[in-house]
């Protein structure tokens, strides 16, 4: 989305200038090979440990869940992943534009894996054959 592409444009100009502070303590990448570094980056620019975004992702999630009645239940990031496609699915956006958002290079996956069955859509369909039906 262009929140998101706005929000990574900000992220990467905070890292920049975090390069430049640091100056010869930054580890990662710099110049013309900027944007070959991690989007997620320990505080020196260094690759953080895999399992890092998960941490975080699930640390925000119990964060949200003591103050909410509506608890969310602690999701990996590949189910963030699948309820990405899920929702754009159930609102609408052809599987087409899902697939090439999420990377498949064959709808059939994204048909598979992203495409459930909806009860209101369901109720909806079983009214329009009751109504076709008299």
């Amino acid at each position: 989305s262009e929140k998101c592409i706005d929000a990574l444009r900000r992220w990467k100009i905070e890292q920049m200038q975090k390069s430049l502070t640091l100056g010869t303590a930054w580890n990662g990448k710099r110049g013309k090979d900027f944007d070959e570094n991690y989007i997620f980056t320990k505080a020196d620019g260094s690759p953080m440990a895999v399992d890092t975004p998960l941490q975080a992702l699930r640390r925000i999630i119990e964060r949200y869940n003591k103050s909410h009645e509506d608890q969310l239940p602690l999701l990996t990031l590949h189910q963030l992943r699948h309820t990405n496609g899920s929702v754009l699915i159930s609102n609408g956006v052809d599987v087409a534009t899902v697939a090439h958002r999420l990377g498949h290079s064959n709808p059939e996956v994204t048909m598979r894996f992203y495409v459930h069955p909806d009860q209101t859509k369901d109720q909806n369909a079983s009214d329009t054959l009751d109504s076709a039906l008299g």
